[in-house]
């Protein structure tokens, strides 16, 4: 301790020890874990000890290292060190390399040595290291069972009796592992329930630990570290990583033992003295010693012929697929078979209570060495069926984009959302179903009738966990789609709520009535519409529990459509509050411009004081909209009653709620939340809405003003008195009698005359001018019609009385034109020649 500068630590310092199986990699990961030097199996050479003993080293993560130190607990010799700066540590550690526990070197003394190397590691370590293969797991022998059993028997007898004992961190160090595999959270839940657990109930404990459990004395933590060898980058990424969670999260403070650095050589001495003086530790007689010893021999010669078969199948069959489970499991049955019918036909000599312990040691050393091969082979079988079931339960659940209330199936979604949980639990039930029969397909019966049955309940568990999240993804996105649907439904019940707004027996308290009125109808409709849907999504209830909880389950789905109706209906008068200035506009033209027949004003038999009080009235009826849609005013609110309004007291609530809602319904309300009460339109916005309806209902009264100003200073027929018409009449007698004798003695112009004087009639009994220019149009069009074909031949008669040459064809002689006094202007000459030539072009166009 003085030479590695640890004297004068006290109790900052921490102690690990490793233990675990002959040639598991126990010294290179403690190298690679904490920089140290411990010497390392040579593969060249085989498998065989290299730990001998055990060994004491310090971690080289220190600036300040100056070296590692190595002593051996039977034959104390020195070691070289050499050091890593590759990461540092808050404080320094003690490392213990104990030597392989199940070492054939030991022969029969194995288990003595085990049982002191796991007390004097108790006594001294703050951490104990287990070293065990991901392979093994499941097993008995090779996954450190009996290590571990002997470990926690070790635990209690040494620190029962302290009431402030220590707890001892079992840090399991799960090695060639992969995330593929086995998730590690699903690894260390496997292993505190299948090992220490179960350990802890099967070993003896005094009456005062009777009650106790493996945690009160344990800290069990699991950490996987991928294969060195054929992943060494990942190896040291975990590496890294537990060397992390170690100085962060699992090393102690201080050194639990309560033993200072100086004291700690003494300390350990005497430890060891004491256990190997304990009586109580058996050491097998001489034939049961000879017995073991032989038969763990041929043990050990069966499994390693066993072993480079297996490794040499394993290569040939990297990436199994399932048509090579048939020719794999042959292959498997065969090493099987031939390795214990090796072990058999020597160990059978010995003492059968030996020869079958060792067999049955064989047949879990087997399952080990195999089980990487048939791990491969079920990691195959758990993606293929978790891809086969996930695909199938995602095209049913995928929406046609043609139609978005039907699958790609043709089934419709309500459908398909009802049936979701039986549908999902069932696709879990079959892939579970598929993969435990592939894994009963992969055990192997030997003729002994022997059956090796490979654990799988790892990667069974993996898949299951992969379904349901998939399941629960599958939900989540569905439960979207429908929470969109019962949206798009609420949504679609406000259609036409503006059309109130333009209503002449609008009051507030009335409308905020109907909104309320609609948003309950629209909640009863979708509740009842998608309740199977909603019901099949959910994840809270279960068939077993369906019936009793079902009342309950509606009663709160019918709050939640309420409380879309109610979100749908503050989104619908939002978009009412944008352009909420043309219904303001829209009312005020309702009030000012149309009498409560909806026949238009007629403004020039109206008085200005009339107009001013119905622009008045108009006024504040249109902007009554402006406080009305202000804020949301839904008083005495209530999502737990069908009608959405809470009863004045207790007892006509309970009258008002249907039996469900009402065996259900809390005492206190269910408010909305206050996102849901903000204003619809802020002051800004009201100030603008406001001037915006103001200049626009301005605008209209000015329009109105000006036309009773024209109707009132302009002279007009219809303010001729009778007594005036009258005058006229007798005053024009004459006249009259003349314009009726011209039209009566004229055939063209009585037609004409006619419609005239229906037009006129026409137009003093409607009072409208539309109708007399739209017959007017239609009286030129007739008389341009008529008239065509008589100013066409008009035209050119004049046209050939103009022309000379036409006049000789007649037989009329033109005398010559005598030369006058005043010769006519070159100028006036050039104008009748061109009048000529007009005229021609014109005739000739016809």
């Amino acid at each position: 301790m003085r030479d590695q500068g640890l004297a004068d630590v006290g109790f900052s310092f921490n102690v690990i020890t490793i233990l675990g199986s002959q040639s598991s990699g126990k010294s290179t990961l403690m190298n690679s874990l904490f920089g140290c030097s411990f010497q390392v199996m040579d593969a060249q050479k085989g498998y065989s000890q290299t730990t001998k003993g055990l060994w004491v080293g310090r971690d080289n993560l220190h600036g300040t290292s100056s070296g590692n130190s190595t002593s051996n607990s039977d034959a104390n010799s020195g070691g070289e060190s050499k050091s890593s700066s590759s990461s540092t540590l808050q404080r320094p550690v003690l490392i213990l390399d104990v030597e392989g526990l199940d070492s054939r070197e030991r022969g029969d003394r194995r288990q003595t040595y085990e049982n002191f190397f796991s007390l004097f590691a108790l006594a001294l370590a703050d951490c104990l290291l287990v070293n065990i293969s991901c392979s093994a797991l499941g097993c008995h022998t090779g996954s450190g069972f009996g290590l571990l059993k002997t470990v926690m028997e070790a635990n209690l007898e040494l620190f029962m009796r302290q009431d402030d004992a220590p707890k001892t961190i079992l840090l399991f160090a799960v090695r060639d592992w992969a995330p593929t595999i086995v998730p590690e959270d699903v690894m260390k839940e496997r292993i505190v329930k299948d090992y220490v657990d179960k350990i802890w109930n099967e070993i003896e404990k005094p009456g005062s630990a009777a009650d106790r459990s493996a945690q009160d004395f344990f800290t069990v933590e699991v950490v996987g570290l991928a294969h060195k060898l054929l992943a060494p980058e990942e190896f040291e990424k975990d590496v890294i990583r537990l060397r992390t969670r170690w100085a962060n999260e699992f090393s102690p403070k201080s050194y639990t033992r309560n033993v200072p650095a100086d004291g700690f050589g003494a300390y350990a001495k005497n430890i060891w003295e004491t256990i190997k003086q304990q009586s109580h530790l058996d050491i097998p007689n001489q034939k049961e010693m000879l017995a073991i010893y032989r038969c763990q021999d041929l043990k050990q010669q069966a499994l390693q012929m066993a072993t480079s078969r297996a490794a040499a199948l394993q290569q040939q069959y990297l990436k199994p697929t399932a048509a090579d489970t048939a020719a794999i499991k042959k292959e498997i049955t065969t090493i099987v078979h031939d390795a214990l019918t090796q072990y058999l036909s020597q160990a059978t000599r010995y003492q059968e209570k030996i020869c079958t312990s060792v067999k049955t040691e064989l047949i879990e050393a087997l399952i080990s060495t195999l089980k990487p091969i048939v791990d491969s082979q079920l990691s195959e079988a758990r993606v293929r069926v978790a891809r086969k079931y996930k695909d199938a339960l995602r095209e049913a659940y995928t929406r046609d984009p043609r139609n978005s209330a039907a699958s790609a199936k043709g089934e419709l979604m309500l459908e398909a959302w009802a049936a979701f949980r039986k549908r999902s639990a069932g696709a879990v039930a079959a892939a579970t179903a598929d993969f435990e029969a592939f894994s009963e397909e992969c055990s192997i019966e030997v003729e002994s009738g022997d059956r090796l049955q490979f654990p799988s309940s790892l990667i069974a568990d993996s898949l299951r966990q992969e379904m349901q999240q998939e399941v629960q993804a599958i939900r989540e996105n569905q439960q979207k789609f429908l929470n969109e649907a019962i949206a798009e439904k609420c949504a679609d019940g406000f259609t036409g709520i503006d059309a109130l707004l333009s209503s002449r027996d609008f009051s507030p308290p009335a409308f905020w009535e109907v909104c309320r009125g609609r948003a309950a109808a629209n909640a009863t409709v979708c509740a009842a519409h998608f309740g199977a849907a909603a019901r099949g999504l959910d994840s809270d209830t279960d068939e077993a529990d369906a019936d009793a909880a079902g009342a309950a389950w509606v009663a709160e789905f019918a709050v939640r459509c309420r409380v879309v109706a109610l979100w749908q209906l503050r989104t619908s008068l939002s978009k009412l509050a944008g352009t909420l200035h043309v219904y303001v506009t829209e009312r005020f033209t309702m009030f000012f411009a149309f009498d409560e027949d909806d026949q238009p004003r007629r403004w020039e038999v109206l008085s200005a004081e009339k107009l001013q009080s119905l622009f008045l009235t108009a006024k504040s009826q249109a902007l009554l909209l402006i406080p009305t849609l202000r804020e949301m005013q839904l008083e005495r609110l209530s999502l737990s009653s069908p009608t959405l309004e809470a009863a004045a007291g207790e007892t006509e609530t309970g009258k008002q709620m249907d039996s469900t809602a009402q065996a259900h319904a809390t005492s206190e309300e269910q408010p909305m939340p206050a996102a849901f009460y903000r204003p619809l339109i802020d002051s800004i916005s009201e100030q603008a809405i406001q001037r915006r309806a103001v200049a626009s209902m301005q605008q209209q009264c000015r329009e109105a003003q000006l036309l009773q100003q024209r109707c009132g200073s302009g002279a007009s027929w219809r303010s001729v008195p009778l007594w005036g018409w009258l005058l006229l009449i007798c005053l024009g007698w004459n006249e009259i009698g003349m314009v009726v004798s011209f039209a009566t003695s004229n055939w063209l112009i009585l037609p004409l005359l006619l419609l005239g004087l229906l037009l006129g009639v026409a137009v003093l009994v409607s009072g409208q001018m539309g109708i007399a220019t739209h017959s007017a149009k239609h009286l030129t069009q007739l008389v341009r019609l008529l008239l065509q074909p008589f100013l066409y031949g008009l035209l050119k008669r004049a046209t050939d009385l103009m022309d000379p040459s036409g006049l000789a064809g007649r037989g009329i002689t033109v005398p010559p034109a005598r030369e006058s006094k005043s010769p006519c202007k070159p100028k006036e000459r050039d104008e009748v020649a061109e009048l000529k030539e007009k005229v021609a072009k014109h005739v000739q166009s016809k």
